[in-house]
């Protein structure tokens, strides 16, 4: 085998290696540098979304179809 193919492909692989090291950590730490445009951001006001009534409110009143025989 020859000693140089060896060589350049464990360079080859070295490099492609740092590469995508490179793109991850990257990607992993740019998006915390950037500064927060909350400033230039509009106000939106949502109103509270809940699931159960209070006990407060009145219970609903319910209409049923008659039971058939």
């Amino acid at each position: 085998m020859n000693p140089m193919k060896s060589k350049r492909a464990i360079w080859w692989g070295l490099a492609l290696f740092l590469v995508l090291a490179g793109t991850m950590g990257a990607s992993l730490i740019l998006p915390g540098q950037t500064k927060s445009k909350a400033g230039s951001a509009p106000d939106i006001r949502v109103p509270a979304m809940r699931n159960v009534p209070d006990s407060s409110e009145r219970p609903l009143e319910l209409e049923a179809a008659p039971e058939k025989p």
